[in-house]
């Protein structure tokens, strides 16, 4: 083993994966430490080659213990307490309505340090301003729309504060360069609104600072079923656009190369800051940093190097990061297309423009591949045509971001600007052609999908261990493909069987999907304005592109607008509006007072509010609040009882025989 830090750096990550994922389970511990001992002594590794693995191995588990006692343990015991917070605000982000979350940098009671997040009205605190207040500190919580607490953990913040009162902003003046740059970008935001329009600004607003939360979610989901999602996470192709800028007009003036990597370096991290430093970003600047630094002192860089020491730094800064997408996206997306595509594309010649072209999309091919796994895993669903749309749109989106990142770093004097539009509406047209069509996608379905991927994933590995040629690599990949879509296709047929009743949604918001023999029927009982993300999510995952029948029982007006905007992408046969309704088909249903009957082959499932106290014959479904007398076969809402409380989102199969099975989700 020649590159010593790569080998640490991949059982340092291992540690912390696994310290972090599979909860110290022994038994997977040795599986793994046998498989990979097996393969090294058939690779002829000597003893030092060995300890290198194992003391790296140990370091990222112990450190990620250590780390966990010290710092989080300590905080997480504030959960569901009244105290008093004082810190200064170190993010900011507006929203409509004049509210505001705030990123609290400072002590819970003057006593433990602790980063919080706040939702409140906007006080108008700048960056570095000091806000105290009273509140409740609640945990995070992984919930079936989006897993916060993950999201938040990869960012140090464990916490957050409910019902904050007695709040007082104590301005400070401080950290003017963080406010100028965050003014400047709430500028050029909207300057880039009104010269390309609400969609194309807000798009290209995404690219530069990775401000996504003003983009149409209907674009946003047309992106990522493109396959060019990445291109709103400010990431390599960013910070490396722009730095190859800043270095062209920098060799232009004939800037000596040792001043000139000093005011690319700040450049780099001017821009980090304000995109609000995601760990893409970060991962981006430290790699390119490797490269101008080689090139300064006339040596070779090697990518895969660069990326390791770069997930090291990071990961020893804060190992939660293993928690995050973008850590991990961007480091798989980097080592498919840094590491993976050079190495099977080594002999491919590149002379003719057939040559080339083959050479390009065999390059696109090596990254989707590795990002599929951890796109599946993290986004429910991917995208077949990612390696054409990344190199048909991504070219587009890169012309435009030259333009916008020009037109930004010269206080908008050039106005080049106005070009970007030639080459932003057609991605954005082109995505949404594209995500109309169902078969472009592949869709998580089971939860045992992104597992099955990674198993597959480390058997290719293990046979590039032990054989080392591209042939019997490829041909790996190309057959774990081929059995992952021998598993989907029979899970979705199993599907496809089965009479399945999912119960979508928290506490009162509540939604039934009735599904059979390709029959998808949507019944919203609650009427909560979350129930469309409910429902969106659920056919995501389970790859339903039409709806037979959206029954919404409350909130009519609110809700039918709601529901149209998140269902764009799907087909609705017909939807309709009702409190008091029964359906017949291959199965019936009834709903009448807030109570849902439906029977199928002799079974029945029954939901009812928790406040009747009612039992019926049959599966009984409650949900709501849940009274101390009740006694329910499941039950749907807020209860302090974890097997109660952990079913929210489960389905229900009704086998012919008249039994039930029921899946959490």
């Amino acid at each position: 083993m020649k590159r010593k830090i790569i080998e640490a750096a991949a059982a340092y990550l291992s540690g912390l994966f696994f310290a972090s994922f599979f909860n110290w389970n022994i038994f997977f511990f040795i599986s793994a430490a046998a498989v990979i001992a097996l393969i090294m002594h058939i690779k002829g590794a000597v003893v030092r080659d060995f300890a290198v693995i194992i003391l790296s191995f140990a370091v990222g588990i112990g450190y990620f213990r250590i780390y966990t006692n010290l710092g989080y343990d300590k905080i997480i015991k504030f959960n569901e307490t009244d105290g008093y917070f004082s810190g200064e605000v170190t993010q900011i982000k507006t929203y409509d309505g004049d509210n505001a979350s705030y990123v609290l940098k400072g002590k819970i009671n003057n006593d433990v340090s602790a980063e919080i997040y706040v939702f409140m009205s906007n006080t108008g605190a700048e960056y570095g301003d000091i806000i105290d207040m009273d509140c409740e500190f609640s945990a995070f919580e992984n919930s079936y729309i989006f897993n916060s607490e993950d999201y938040y953990k990869s960012e140090n913040i464990y916490l957050h504060a409910d019902s904050p009162h007695n709040i007082k902003v104590y301005p400070q003046n401080s950290r003017k360069i963080k406010n100028f740059l965050a003014e400047y970008r709430e500028n050029m935001t909207e300057k880039f609104k009104i010269i390309l329009g609400e969609d194309c600004g807000n798009f290209m607003a995404g690219m530069i600072f990775g401000e996504k939360q003003s983009l149409n979610d209907n674009i946003k989901t047309a992106l990522y079923r493109s396959g060019i999602g990445h291109i709103l996470s400010v990431s390599g192709l960013h910070v490396s656009v722009i730095a190859a800028f800043i270095m062209f007009l920098l060799r232009k003036m004939r800037i000596n190369r040792f001043l000139s990597f000093g005011i690319i370096n700040i450049f780099m991290i001017l821009l980090v800051i304000t995109a609000n430093s995601p760990v893409s970003a970060v991962r981006a600047m430290i790699m390119l940093d490797f490269i101008y630094s080689a090139q300064l002192f006339y040596r070779q860089n090697d990518t895969f190097n660069s990326l390791a020491w770069a997930s090291i730094l990071i990961c020893t800064l804060n190992p939660y990061s293993v928690y995050s997408s973008g850590f991990v996206l961007s480091f798989a997306g980097t080592f498919g297309i840094g590491v993976f595509a050079p190495y099977m594309t080594k002999n491919i010649k590149k002379d003719t423009v057939l040559q080339k072209l083959k050479y390009n999309v065999l390059t696109a091919l090596c990254a989707s591949v590795f990002i599929f796994p951890f796109s599946m895993y993290y986004f429910d669903e991917t995208s077949l045509i990612s390696p054409v749309s990344n190199i048909i749109l991504v070219p587009l989106c890169t012309a435009s971001m030259i333009t916008g990142v020009a037109y930004m770093l010269t206080g908008s004097i050039i106005p080049f600007i106005y070009s970007a539009y030639i080459f932003i509406r057609p991605v954005i047209y082109l995505s949404e052609k594209s995500a109309e069509i169902s078969f472009l996608q592949i869709s998580k379905g089971s939860q045992y999908s992104a597992y099955i991927l990674f198993g597959l994933c480390a058997v290719c590995t293990a046979i590039h261990m032990i054989f080392g040629k591209r042939k019997f690599l490829g041909t790996a990949v190309i057959m774990s493909f081929a059995v992952f879509s021998v598993f989907c296709t029979s899970y979705s047929v199993w599907r496809y069987n089965n009479f399945i009743v999912s119960v979508i949604g928290r506490g009162r918001n509540v939604s039934v999907v009735i599904n059979y023999k390709g029959d998808t029927n949507i019944i919203d009982i609650s009427g909560n304005y979350h129930s469309p993300q409910y429902i969106r999510k659920y056919l995501g995952v389970n790859g339903i592109s039409s709806v037979n029948n959206l029954v919404i029982t409350k909130n009519m007006n609110s809700l039918y607008s709601s529901y149209i905007s998140e269902l764009k992408y799907y087909k609705i046969n017909n939807l309709s509006f009702s409190d008091d309704f029964s359906m017949n088909s291959t199965f019936s249903c009834e709903y009448k007072d807030g109570i849902l009957v439906i029977n199928f082959n002799n079974s029945k499932i029954i939901l009812s509010p928790a406040k009747e106290n009612n039992h019926y014959d049959g599966l009984n479904v409650f949900y709501g609040n849940l009274p101390p007398d009740i006694n329910s076969n499941i039950y749907l809402g807020e209860y302090d009882n974890s097997e109660f409380s952990d079913m929210n989102n489960f389905e229900i199969v009704v086998y012919n025989d008249g039994v039930y099975r029921i899946r959490r989700m």
